[in-house]
């Protein structure tokens, strides 16, 4: 299960980067 949420956890943090790089 930790396998999981890490990696629902770094896709989380692709996105916010993406909009991140978008807003700029």
């Amino acid at each position: 299960m930790g396998v999981i949420i890490s990696f629902l956890n770094k896709q989380d943090l692709n996105k916010l980067e993406i909009r991140i790089r978008k807003k700029r």
